[in-house]
């Protein structure tokens, strides 16, 4: 939704037109919705009020992705709770000087085919390529696998690094929603590397709409600070597949220094498209 946001908020920018986030109905609503994790956002127009009533995937204008990026600091921006929860997760994580990071999307997504599988390892080349002497690595998912893979992989080849992450031991595999059973069963008759690893790891999970309000609280802060994380620091691998990484492309401190897997030349940024479909 964040994507269809942006693109109404350059909108109603351009066209003069007021505009603010209306998030009474909004999925990770704790207490008020939007400003549960943001400062509000309106912009004052001349035009009469606007705001996010459009549904999802109606966008109302033909936009660049460097426009995309220009307005995601004016838009999201955290309110003094979830910037205490990132200060605190930078202390207790040991991310107070420089670090880089790797961002892996697994979870659901690998059951519905938006996400594939890919060893951890994969990334960490790459990340060793742009920095040899990277010694601290945030690692951002949703899968623990991936930090067991860096560990296997570390340890096979004498390497020294240290592994920060949010993700916990049990948060491992491909995610399972009861409404994905069907996708499942599809997925792991097939005989690739990543059917079998989705036939091996996966559990299942609750879904948003399942989750009591602290459970929500909770899943949606952790999610956020960790993409904080992401976007400080030094270097970062990822991948362009899943919105959370398109996103962390535009939202780093240095976007410059975020790369993904498939392709490591920079992304065209005066292509017109919405960053939820793709670069």
């Amino acid at each position: 939704m964040l994507f269809f946001i942006l693109n109404h908020a350059i909108y109603c920018e351009k066209h003069n037109i007021n505009y603010t986030i209306r998030s009474t109905n909004w999925a990770y609503k704790y207490k008020d919705g939007w400003q549960d994790y943001f400062e509000e956002f309106e912009i004052r127009g001349q035009s009469p009020f606007f705001s996010t009533v459009k549904s999802h995937g109606e966008l109302l204008g033909d936009y660049a992705i460097q426009e995309y990026k220009e307005i995601v600091p004016k838009v999201y921006r955290y309110n003094r709770k979830t910037k205490e929860r990132i200060a605190q997760a930078k202390q207790r994580l040991g991310l107070l000087s420089q670090y880089d990071c790797i961002f892996i999307r697994r979870g659901d997504k690998l059951i519905t085919g938006e996400s594939h599988y890919y060893n951890a390892s994969v990334y960490l080349d790459l990340l060793r390529k742009k920095n040899p002497q990277t010694h601290t690595i945030f690692v951002q998912t949703d899968d623990y696998t991936c930090i067991e893979e860096l560990d296997e992989y570390m340890e096979k080849n004498a390497l020294h690094i240290k592994i920060r992450t949010l993700c916990k031991p049990s948060e491992r595999g491909a995610m399972v929603f009861n409404i994905h059973k069907e996708k499942l069963i599809k997925n792991v008759t097939k005989g690739e590397e990543e059917s079998q690893y989705i036939k091996k790891n996966f559990s299942y999970t609750k879904t948003v709409e399942e989750m009591d309000r602290d459970e929500l609280y909770e899943h949606t802060i952790t999610m956020l600070v960790g993409i904080d994380l992401v976007s400080k620091s030094n270097i970062c691998v990822c991948d362009y597949e899943s919105n959370v990484g398109r996103f962390i492309k535009l939202f780093h401190n240095n976007s410059n220094k975020v790369y993904s897997i498939m392709d490591e030349k920079d992304i065209d940024y005066t292509k017109r498209i919405c960053p939820s479909y793709s670069f």
